[in-house]
């Protein structure tokens, strides 16, 4: 255990036993943590205690260290293989906004606009392809504090298979605020998840001066060292730099390295179309 940042540590789960049966467990996502650190409410991933689970609900010690007193916990921890998960797997996912590139208008104004949803009746803009050209918006994406929230996913997909994909805590927030550092659970990028590693933007806003959306970017070093995860460039105004430059717009940069990526000298990919996904309680 004092060796705890080489195990690669994917998950951590406390439990509490009484006669030899385990009564309540909490699971916390491990990833990026020390042995001291992954105990806390924003990297809790399931309890039987759903008022836990609630960020809005206040928690006056939630942490190892706590606070001395009468109270004695059994912590078990499991050691997983880190496999690679498949979101896209029929694991409770509902697909409610698909963005295609070259289409024309802005991919951030379809989803931040209560305009009722684009062509949710359309069984075809519902694939996961990009056959259909145009974009798809469920109308769910407007009434989103009453649907129950509860992990949202972003992900792209080329050639038929999702490439890149990032689960947000979807808990006890609006339609444009889950896309945040402070919410990211899971991703195969494990620099995005370290905290020490600089991230200059991280929101769906994004930078709106470049009409760079739903960016998540670490480092404005001037065009050729600009590096980041993932943009969609929107339609608006042409910058000089050419990793963000297209004639066809909006479109999807996205890294295909298991970090941030330099937009010009690294392999970065553009992706056929993105899609988001959430799950509800």
């Amino acid at each position: 255990m004092d060796h705890w940042e080489a195990l690669g540590v994917c998950e951590v789960k406390m439990s509490m036993f009484r006669e030899g049966v385990e009564k309540a467990s909490m699971v916390f996502n491990g990833i990026c943590s020390t042995k001291m650190s992954w105990l806390s409410q924003n990297r809790l991933k399931a309890s039987p205690w759903q008022d836990l689970m609630d960020l809005q609900q206040g928690t006056n010690n939630f942490s190892i260290s706590g606070r001395d007193g009468g109270c004695i916990a059994i912590f078990v921890k499991h050691k997983f293989e880190y496999i690679e998960p498949n979101p896209t797997a029929d694991q409770g996912w509902e697909l409610v906004f698909k963005a295609v590139p070259g289409v024309g208008g802005s991919v951030f104004d379809l989803w931040n606009d209560n305009n009722g949803g684009r062509n949710q009746d359309n069984i075809q803009a519902k694939q996961l392809n990009a056959n259909y050209r145009d974009h798809y918006k469920s109308p769910k994406v407007d009434s989103w504090s009453t649907l129950g929230v509860r992990e949202v996913k972003l992900s792209v997909y080329e050639d038929g298979e999702e490439k890149m994909y990032m689960i947000f805590d979807g808990r006890g927030i609006d339609k444009n605020n889950w896309l945040s550092k402070e919410r990211l659970i899971s991703t195969p990028y494990l620099d995005l998840l370290d905290a020490d590693v600089p991230k200059n933007y991280f929101s769906l806003s994004g930078d709106a001066k470049y009409s760079r959306r739903f960016f998540i970017h670490s480092v404005y070093g001037g065009c050729p060292n600009d590096v980041g995860w993932f943009v969609v460039v929107d339609p608006g105004r042409r910058v000089d730099c050419g990793w963000s430059f297209s004639a066809v717009r909006p479109f999807f940069l996205y890294s295909k390295i298991a970090q941030r990526a330099n937009y010009i000298t690294d392999s970065v990919g553009r992706a056929d179309f993105m899609a988001i996904h959430i799950k509800t309680y």
